[in-house]
């Protein structure tokens, strides 16, 4: 609990002093342009990106491993095959369906779906 209430004070005091530093602006990187000029915009935005590929990443992972074995078992019920109560292979094969597949059928959708600007 100790550690819990310091994160939030920590968290709350880093936001009230980019709150307090980025003014009138919407967006802090025009704060970091404008302080730093753009090197210290694009520092920003790099990290900014990099802090976000770490969840990014997990919930990617998570996604396709959950949609697979549903698509795996609704495939099967469509077509009839008894399904096979198996662990499945995390290793790249496109042969025939398998996590590969997943993972590839999940990063275009993410991707059509973020692809727009002002949604």
């Amino acid at each position: 609990m100790i550690l819990t209430v310091l994160a939030f004070l920590i968290a709350f005091t880093t936001q009230y002093y980019i709150m307090v530093t980025a003014g009138s602006d919407m967006d802090y990187t025009d704060t970091l342009k404008r302080t730093f000029g753009w090197n210290g915009y694009r520092i920003g935005m790099l990290t900014y990106i990099m802090v976000l590929m770490i969840p990014i990443t997990i919930f990617f992972s998570l996604l396709s491993q959950f949609l697979y074995p549903i698509i795996k078992f609704a495939s099967n019920v469509v077509s009839g095959t008894p399904s096979e109560n198996k662990e499945f292979d995390k290793s790249l094969d496109f042969k025939e369906f398998s996590y590969s597949w997943t993972c590839l059928i999940v990063f275009i959708y993410l991707f059509l779906i973020t692809n727009r600007r002002d949604m």
